[in-house]
């Protein structure tokens, strides 16, 4: 499938769109967010198949981040870092090959390691409030991969945060937290949209 990788930077304070780029490539529905100083930049439409060609698949078409004047300070993934069958998911590759903090944020839950949506999880998920609160997902052997986090009040359904590289989960969930207009991280949103627009516009579907 014909997908575009997506780069989109917002200003931190605002969200507004200053920088957008778009390539297409054989790719699935994966993404990427940067915040550069006081931008936020997103990367959208990443191939799904392999975590460490997704990751040098985001370097690639991230090359403009650093051409953009702004210093990368940390990056949001579509995807799960510690939270993953090997402990070892898109945002911890992307991290160690590009050495930047990474935060992997996921919109479905990845069974794993004893962490399943049974009835206990949806108790969980019914107690989440308002935004911002969050619990574990803790394995069976009691350690602790992520969190589920109740991003925003306009939506019940949680997002699940882990580590990706440089960064300790309380941070990685408070910054995900402070980026969430809606459910998702807004520079991931936006990059999302966009990418869907390129594919309307470049791929129109037959009539």
């Amino acid at each position: 499938m014909w997908a575009p990788e997506e780069e989109v930077v917002l200003r931190w304070e605002s969200a507004s769109v200053s920088y957008c780029a778009c390539a297409a490539g054989t790719v699935s529905s994966l993404g990427a967010a940067v915040c550069v100083g006081s931008d936020c930049v997103c990367v959208g439409r990443l191939d799904g198949r392999a975590a460490l060609a997704e990751s040098v698949q985001v370097q690639e078409v991230s090359s403009g981040w650093f051409s953009f004047g702004s210093v990368t300070e940390v990056v949001f993934v579509d995807g799960n870092g510690l939270f993953h069958y090997r402990e070892f998911g898109l945002a911890c590759h992307l991290g160690v090959l590009s050495d930047l903090p990474c935060v992997g944020v996921a919109k479905n839950l990845l069974q794993v390691q004893g962490v399943v949506k049974n009835d206990e999880h949806m108790s969980q998920i019914s107690a989440l409030s308002k935004a911002g609160d969050t619990f574990p997902l803790v394995t069976d052997s009691g350690k602790i991969l992520g969190q589920a986090l109740r991003s925003s009040d306009r939506s019940t359904k949680p997002v699940y945060v882990s580590v990706g590289h440089r960064i300790s989960l309380d941070t990685a969930v408070r910054l995900t937290h402070s980026c969430c207009r809606y459910r998702v991280p807004e520079p991931t949103r936006q990059a999302d949209l966009r990418s869907r627009e390129y594919l309307r516009t470049h791929f129109p579907s037959p009539s």
